[in-house]
């Protein structure tokens, strides 16, 4: 349902995967790192971007709905990680060399999406509870 607010919070994770996989997050050398040429930055992505796309799709299922945005919230977490370990690992060691580029901000809002859209999941079950007990 698009007139849902976490539905907009969950495209926004799923444009975030995509902008992450796209954009350069670290510069090494001159040569642009992106999370697409990382096999496991590449699955903890694509996994996250897929359950937003599930949890758009079960907006009749409120409970269920709020433990995928959980689950998402910790692949998130885990991109983030993952993201911070590979620049850390990246040859040279030098700080000289290595410089962060603007896809480094995109595992942080896939976190802050999630966070939203859990909100507003909270918020519409609570108004669904209380319209219940008028009837």
């Amino acid at each position: 349902m698009i007139q849902r607010i976490q539905t907009i919070y969950l495209t926004l994770v799923v444009a975030s995967v995509i902008a992450y996989l796209n954009i350069a997050f670290i510069k090494v050398d001159g040569l642009g790192i992106k999370a697409i040429q990382e096999i496991s930055l590449l699955t903890v992505s694509s996994i996250t971007a897929l359950l937003a796309m599930v949890c758009i799709f079960l907006y009749k299922k409120r409970t269920l709905q709020l433990k995928i945005c959980l689950v998402g919230i910790v692949f998130s977490t885990i991109t983030t990680t993952l993201t911070m370990l590979q620049y850390y690992n990246y040859i040279p060691k030098t700080a000289a060399g290595k410089s962060i580029f603007i896809g480094m901000v995109f595992p942080l809002l896939m976190i802050v999406f999630f966070a939203l859209a859990q909100a507003g999941i909270k918020k519409d079950d609570k108004l669904v509870k209380s319209m219940d007990r008028l009837r």
